[in-house]
């Protein structure tokens, strides 16, 4: 997973990003570690509110 991640951010950069941006629900452990070995932090969070089903 961690080749994979370096690998799409060096095709972003390739293709002229400047910044990344990814979207990890918060109790995803192994992808925010993910992430943070690759420089990621946390920006802000989302939550979501919802209609339960009837």
């Amino acid at each position: 997973a961690s080749a994979l991640a370096a690998a799409l951010l060096r095709w972003g950069a390739g293709l002229g990003a400047e910044a990344a941006h990814v979207q990890v629900l918060d109790d995803d452990a192994p992808a925010r570690a993910l992430w943070a070995r690759a420089g990621f932090t946390d920006h802000h969070r989302y939550r979501y509110w919802h209609r339960p089903p009837r």
